[in-house]
């Protein structure tokens, strides 16, 4: 699934940032045309047509589609915004969720232990997600977990290291 991160303007043309779910790790940036933002799972595109548009005003979503808009001067302070990729459940109450930020790194996090609603492109809670952010059970999780090393291991939040060791 390649999901749109961010959009910015550069010299008169704008641009966009995609990850692939598939492939984490892997931050795509290209100009933005009809096609390109096709592709993307998290948002439909109308009429667009030229990379000079700015094309907050062609695109829809189930969430508010302008915060994927940044400008130059608050590149730094929304840096920190994510959006929710996966929702991993466990005996149907989600227990961890994957992120990718506006840098397209990806992470893991417990519930409990993080803040939803300071950072999320989304809104304010973790059950009124939208429709393309996938559930899968907490055992999906733990492909993702596995591909941690050492050191991260040990970075990690008391929640997230508890179901690793499960």
């Amino acid at each position: 699934m390649i999901l749109l991160i961010n959009v910015y303007k550069k010299n008169k043309h704008y641009y966009m940032s995609t990850v692939d779910t598939n492939c984490i790790g892997e931050l795509t940036t290209r100009l933005v045309n009809a096609y390109n933002l096709g592709e993307c799972s998290n948002i439909r595109v109308q009429r667009f047509i030229s990379s000079k548009q700015n094309p907050v005003e062609y695109l829809r979503g189930d969430f508010a589609v302008s915060r994927l808009i940044v400008e130059n001067s608050s590149f730094q302070e929304k840096a920190n915004d994510f959006q929710v990729v996966t929702v991993y459940h466990q005996d149907d109450k989600p227990c961890l969720y994957l992120t990718v930020d506006r840098m397209g790194k990806f992470s893991l996090h417990d519930v409990s232990e993080l803040d939803y609603a300071k950072n999320s492109i989304f809104g304010s809670r973790i059950d009124s997600l939208p429709s393309f952010v996938e559930h899968k059970s907490v055992t999906c999780a733990y492909e993702y977990l596995q591909m941690l090393d050492v050191a991260k291991i040990k970075d990690m939040p008391v929640g997230l290291f508890k179901q690793y060791l499960l």
